[in-house]
């Protein structure tokens, strides 16, 4: 974990202008950055999330998605959703309105990704973004992995 964040913050540096992130904003949210492939390992809040998915806590996982963390609130949303899909969970009206309400969040959420992707955006533009779409590819991809 200490080598993704330390290629993250150096990353971040050298990067900084062009991907129009704070490098110092970035190392005080490095608990909320959701990375899927860096360093061959994931950010620690998507282990968390992938060791709650395993040990199918999937009532914790709807509890993420009031976190004040953009970042559990991004990977609940997905995977509640996901889950209710795949009917491992029935999702009532409730849940199903809260899913809605995260994926149109104006939280900012930081995501970085193969050393060379440093974004910080709304969640709602990760989800409905059509020129943008990587970090919801690697979420998808997460997920069928993680689910299988």
């Amino acid at each position: 974990m200490k080598t993704i964040l330390s290629i993250l913050f150096f990353f971040s540096i050298s990067n900084v202008k062009a991907q129009n992130i704070d490098a110092i904003k970035l190392s005080k949210v490095k608990e909320s950055v959701i990375c899927f492939y860096c360093v061959n390992e994931n950010s620690k809040v998507v282990t968390e999330v992938s060791k709650l998915i395993k040990a199918k806590k999937y009532e914790e996982i709807q509890k993420l998605m009031l976190s004040k963390n953009p970042a559990e609130k991004y990977l609940a949303a997905v995977t509640f959703e996901k889950l209710i899909a795949l009917k491992k969970v029935t999702g009532n009206d409730a849940e199903k309105k809260l899913i809605k309400e995260v994926y149109n969040s104006k939280d900012t959420l930081y995501t970085y990704s193969n050393d060379t992707y440093i974004q910080a955006k709304p969640i709602k533009d990760y989800i409905y973004s059509k020129e943008d779409n990587l970090i919801w590819s690697q979420t998808e991809k997460w997920l069928e992995k993680i689910l299988k």
